[in-house]
């Protein structure tokens, strides 16, 4: 994407935005969700994501954002809409870096009372932990311990030792166990 693209002459672009409830239902159905001080980050990775034509006339996805802020954060309107301001504004500068999803930023109580540099440097935060996130169909990079025998002589975690204990409701007898070495 281009820088020009990415700017898109000084606008927040159609393209660039959530509008319908169904968009922002699917992101907070089943997006990754990160919290911070003053905003709340769902993000969703957008399989039919937007696409817009780039220079070369390619079809390419791009980032796209949605803002909540709701009546119980700021009671006045023109409080909402300052929040709302400074987001997209935020948005529009670095979208050109953000990977090509969906988000949806929804104010938290402390927004309404923030003064804009703060709130700009919240979203910075966000944005950086969202660009590590991994994509929700991405594969485990470790096997889970838990649907594995444990082997002789390992120690199994507590959770894991309470849950199996859970599930198994029998007592445990001397030759359920496995040989321990150390007894000898």
């Amino acid at each position: 994407m281009t820088a020009a693209h990415a700017c898109a002459g000084g606008r927040f672009p159609r393209t660039a935005r959530l509008l319908r409830p169904a968009q922002f239902e699917n992101v907070f159905a089943g997006g990754q969700r990160l919290n911070g001080t003053m905003f709340r980050l769902h993000v969703r990775d957008a399989a039919n994501a937007a696409m817009v034509a780039d220079a070369a006339d390619r079809r390419a996805p791009v980032p796209r954002l949605g803002i909540a802020v709701p009546k119980r954060v700021a009671a006045s309107a023109v409080e909402r809409n300052r929040i709302r301001r400074i987001v997209r504004e935020d948005f529009r500068h670095r979208r050109g870096q953000l990977a090509a999803v969906d988000y949806v930023l929804v104010a938290q109580r402390a927004a309404a009372a923030a003064p804009a540099p703060a709130l700009r440097d919240a979203l910075a935060g966000l944005w950086r932990r969202a660009a590590t996130l991994k994509p929700a169909d991405a594969t485990p990079t470790m096997r889970d311990s838990r649907h594995r025998p444990a082997l002789a002589g390992q120690a199994r975690s507590p959770t894991i030792a309470r849950e199996d204990a859970r599930t198994d409701s029998r007592p445990a007898t001397a030759r359920d166990r496995p040989p321990n070495p150390q007894d000898d």
